[in-house]
């Protein structure tokens, strides 16, 4: 059955292929109204996603101050609505991932009056926004596979000079330990690579100039995680390692082997006796302060189930685990006072701080997610020998997607990261991926 790929690009089709007699139409469309806003789009959405992920303007002197991301939320707003079609816009909202971040969003905005502290549930309601404007720009924009396409490779390079910056020892310390900083700590820091580590390997898994460097920048971002010294980062990176390995075709199979061994080769040689007696800790679990610490994540896990217990309908409030840390814990003051700790665990997090719907509206959402990548590459795999080039370029994205959120997921089970913008962004892709596949309307999607 041929089936002709669905078409993403929502400009003129006279701008994109027209015939030499036509070329004076041609030039005069690329001068509309229509394709100015949708290239205005794929570059204030992508600038935005570097912004808000990578956090660029943390590595890059005085740019801080020009507050990127506010000004680039006019254009891209305005952009979207005026340029990009309304298909495009409204097509990521049906699927139950984004209806499930609503209802997370609805659970935590009434929630506030009834959460210990409602000032700050209300201040980081409001701090949220830019993250809320995060999930919808890049659910839209991945629709699209040219926007997709240039929001990839802006993310991979804005993320490797991160890790430039950090492995050069330009990045500053805590506890010893880099980071990015701009709100990304050590372990957050090494999420962001985690990230970006499958969409490196699937620009060098293509075709042109961009196959060595892709898998190159991959190395310098293994090595990035294992330079942050976080075993989180360290336990999802092998995740993502693992699941890239598991999900190539047998004919990239090899390919992935080798560029596997050659970054754990590279993140080998970056790590430090620091790095080495942590991760050693790992199977020294009674040595781990994780353990036998007030304050060490297993406890802290066991305090967060007993407030999801004592507030099961709408949570202690957002963003309140650390004031109940603080008033409900019960902790007893040593004589060091009382330590306001985050709750470590993504999960743990919602369910403490939105309840049982939030904790349900939360993983069906990673759930949700996770399938739409999935239905897409067992198209794919049906659809390879009728178009093989499309069938691979669906595949590498779909990849790179699902693996991403696997890394996300690790690393987010050792932090607080359930509204963050990382797992907010690549939930979006996830979408994007999802309702922009030329497979979505075929008998490919049917066929369960």
């Amino acid at each position: 059955m041929t089936m002709p790929p669905r078409s993403l690009a929502p400009l003129p089709h006279s701008a994109v292929a027209a015939p030499p007699s036509r070329k004076g139409n041609a030039e005069r469309a690329t001068r509309s109204p229509t394709y100015v806003g949708v290239r205005v789009f794929r570059i204030a959405v992508a600038l935005y996603i570097v912004v808000t992920v990578a956090r660029i303007h943390g590595v890059i002197p005085g740019l801080a101050y020009l507050r990127p991301g506010k000004l680039l939320m006019l254009p891209l707003v305005a952009s979207a609505l005026l340029a990009v079609p309304r298909w495009q816009l409204l097509s990521p909202f049906g699927t139950t991932t984004a209806k499930c971040i609503g209802v997370i969003v609805v659970l935590g905005t009434f929630g506030i009056p009834l959460g210990i502290w409602p000032t700050n549930s209300t201040l980081f309601l409001v701090s949220a926004l830019p993250t809320l404007l995060l999930f919808v720009g890049a659910s839209v924009a991945f629709v699209d596979r040219a926007t997709a396409t240039l929001c990839i490779k802006t993310l991979v390079f804005g993320v490797t000079a991160d890790a430039l910056y950090l492995l050069a020892g330009l990045a500053p310390l805590m506890a010893g330990r880099p980071y990015i900083g701009v709100g990304l700590g050590p372990n957050e820091s090494a999420t962001v690579f985690v990230l970006a580590f499958p969409f490196a390997v699937a620009l060098g898994s293509g075709r042109g100039r961009m196959r060595w460097l892709g898998f190159a920048i991959a190395g310098v971002l293994a090595a990035a995680v294992v330079k942050t010294g976080s075993r989180g980062g360290v336990i999802g990176l092998a995740v993502v390692a693992m699941a890239l390995i598991a999900r190539a075709g047998p004919r990239r199979r090899l390919t992935y082997l080798i560029a596997v061994a050659v970054c754990a080769a590279g993140a080998a040689l970056t790590a430090d006796d620091t790095l080495i007696e942590r991760m050693g800790t790992l199977t020294q679990s009674r040595a781990d302060y994780n353990v036998t610490d007030r304050e060490g994540r297993l406890q802290v896990w066991t305090r967060g189930l007993g407030y999801m217990a004592t507030h099961p309908l709408l949570g202690i409030g957002l963003d309140n685990f650390e004031s109940a840390e603080g008033v409900l814990s019960g902790k007893i003051d040593l004589g060091y006072g009382v330590r306001y700790t985050a709750a470590h665990n993504s999960f743990v997090q919602v369910g403490a701080e939105l309840g049982i719907f939030g904790l349900a509206a939360f993983v069906v959402a990673l759930w949700s997610a996770a399938r739409g990548c999935r239905r897409v590459l067992r198209a794919a795999a049906r659809d390879h020998r009728q178009h093989p080039q499309l069938a691979d370029d669906e595949t590498r994205l779909a990849t790179a997607a699902l693996c991403a959120l696997l890394g996300v997921v690790t690393t987010g089970f050792f932090l607080s990261l359930a509204y963050h913008p990382i797992t907010l962004f690549v939930l979006a892709v996830c979408i994007g991926v999802r309702v922009g596949s030329p497979y979505e309307s075929s008998f490919f999607m049917r066929r369960r």
